[in-house]
C-alpha cells in the first residue's frame, strides 16, 4: 500500500508539474513532497495495526545517521536530473515534436533497468558482508568479476535484439505518430550495458561504504549528460539527446572502472569482457550481415551462435554457473 501511495502521489504531482508548467526544479520538489506524504501514510497504517513504542531521539546517533545518508540522498536527486535534463534540454532547445520523438524510447530504456536491479538488489547482502574484512575481500572481488560478466552476457544479446526490432518495438506501443523514434530507440538501447553496469557498481560502491562516490558517479553522469545535450540538442533534436545520454552512460562507466579499479586488478578482461563481446559481435554480424530483413526467422539460430561462441572461448561455464548458485546458497544461510 505504502509503495502504491508513494507512485500515485508521485504521478500526480509531476502530472501537475507538467500541467501548470512549473519548472524543472519543481519536479524535484514533487517527488520530495510524494515521498514525505508515503511517511506520514506509513506512520498512520502503523498506528492503526500497531502499538507505537516509546520513542527517544538520540540525536547524535541520528545526525551519524544523516550525514551516512545524505549522499545517497543526493545521488537520487542526481538520478532524477538524469532522467529528466534531456527533455528540460529539448523543451528550450528542441521542439515539443522531439520531447515526445525523445521521451517514448527513453521510457523502454529506464523500464528495462528493472531487469538487472532485480538480480543485484539479491546479491547486495552478499556483497556487503564480503566487503567488511580484508580475508574475505577477495571473495568479493571474485564475485564482481563473475556478476560484471554475467552482466554483460545477458544485457549484450538484449541490445542486439532490441535494435533488430527497434521499429516494430515503437510501432507496437505507441503508435505510427511515433514511427522515427525507432532510431532513437536503437541508440538508447547501446546505453544499456552500460546502464546495466553503472547500476551493478552503484550496488558495490554502496556495499564498500563509499556513499561519497556514488553521489560523484552520479554527478559526472548527470553534468555529461546535460553538456552533450546543449551541444548536440540545437543541431540533431531528439537525436541529439539520444547520444548525449548514450555517451553520458559511456562516460559514467569508464569512471566507475576508475572508482572499483583496486577491486578490478586481478580481473581477466580476456574472459570477461573480450569473450561475451565477441560473442555478441558474431551475433550482430549474422543478424544483419546477411542482408535478409526476416530477423524473426534468424534470430533462433544467432542465439544459439552466441550461445555457443560463449561456450567455445569459455566465456560462460558450468564453473560460473556452480558460483553463481554458492552464492545464492550463502545468501540464503546469511538470511537464517
Amino acid at each position: 500500500w505504502i509503495t502504491l501511495i508513494n507512485v500515485l502521489t508521485e504521478l500526480v504531482l509531476v502530472l501537475l508539474v507538467v500541467h501548470f508548467d512549473l519548472g524543472f526544479l519543481s519536479i524535484f520538489l514533487a517527488s520530495g513532497s510524494a515521498g514525505l506524504i508515503s511517511l506520514f501514510a506509513c506512520l498512520l497504517l502503523f498506528m492503526k495495526h500497531f502499538l507505537l513504542p516509546r520513542i527517544r531521539v538520540n540525536f547524535k546517533n541520528l545526525y551519524d545517521l544523516f550525514v551516512t545518508c545524505l549522499p545517497l540522498m543526493i545521488s537520487l536527486f542526481l538520478i532524477n536530473g538524469f532522467l529528466y535534463v534531456d527533455v528540460f534540454v529539448l523543451k528550450f532547445m528542441g521542439s515539443n515534436a522531439d520531447v515526445g520523438l525523445f521521451q517514448a524510447p527513453h521510457k523502454i530504456l529506464m523500464r528495462m533497468q528493472v531487469l538487472p536491479m532485480a538480480f543485484f538488489v539479491v546479491l547486495l547482502p552478499v556483497f556487503s558482508r564480503l566487503a567488511q574484512t580484508n580475508e574475505t575481500l577477495e571473495n568479493f572481488r571474485k564475485l564482481y568479476a563473475k556478476t560484471f560478466k554475467m552482466t554483460l552476457i545477458f544485457a549484450l544479446p538484449v541490445t542486439v535484439i532490441g535494435i533488430a526490432f527497434s521499429d516494430k518495438i515503437v510501432l507496437f506501443l505507441f503508435g505510427q505518430e511515433f514511427s522515427k523514434s525507432g532510431l532513437s530507440l536503437s541508440i538508447l538501447l547501446l546505453a544499456f550495458p552500460f546502464l546495466c553496469l553503472t547500476t551493478l557498481c552503484r550496488y558495490l560502491l554502496i556495499a564498500l561504504k563509499k556513499q561519497k562516490l556514488v553521489m560523484f558517479s552520479d554527478g559526472v553522469c548527470l553534468i555529461t549528460n546535460f553538456v552533450l545535450d546543449i551541444i548536440l540538442v540545437p543541431r540533431f533534436g531528439f537525436i541529439g539527446a539520444s547520444f548525449g545520454t548514450l555517451f553520458a552512460l559511456v562516460i559514467q562507466s569508464l569512471t566507475n572502472y576508475v572508482l572499483l579499479s583496486e577491486h578490478s586488478r586481478d580481473v581477466s578482461w580476456l574472459e570477461t569482457v573480450l569473450a561475451p563481446v565477441a560473442a555478441a559481435v558474431i551475433f550482430v554480424l549474422f543478424l544483419f550481415g546477411t542482408g535478409r530483413h526476416d530477423h524473426i526467422i534468424l534470430l533462433p539460430v544467432g542465439m544459439a551462435l552466441y550461445i555457443g561462441t560463449l561456450l567455445i572461448s569459455k566465456g560462460f561455464s558450468a564453473e560460473d554457473m556452480s558460483y553463481i548458485k554458492k552464492i545464492l546458497g550463502y545468501k540464503k544461510t546469511l538470511q537464517k
